[in-house]
């Protein structure tokens, strides 16, 4: 699917007018964001202490360096944002 078609294709929506509609959707969106930045930040940071502790034991066992490590969870971390920001909220 091509990303751009499905961005600039969306239908418009109408105007919200009402004070009370408005105040609702910020209050969802708040809670929402809130909660997956939340769980996701714990995600990463678990998996992210899990995998420094295994890290000298896959240095040893692999032929793997420590740049290669580091790329990894720099990856890791940059997926986790792109997921986030860019998938959560585009369906």
């Amino acid at each position: 699917m091509n990303i751009k078609a499905f961005i600039f294709s969306q239908a418009d929506r109408p105007v919200v007018n009402s004070k009370k509609e408005i105040d609702h959707t910020y209050k969802k969106f708040r809670t929402e964001i809130i909660t997956s930045v939340f769980i996701s930040y714990a995600v990463f940071y678990l998996t992210r202490k899990n995998f420094s502790a295994a890290m000298p034991a896959m240095l040893a066992d692999t032929s793997l360096t420590a740049e290669d490590f580091a790329i990894m969870s720099s990856i890791f971390l940059h997926s986790l944002w792109f997921h986030e920001v860019c998938w959560r909220h585009a369906g």
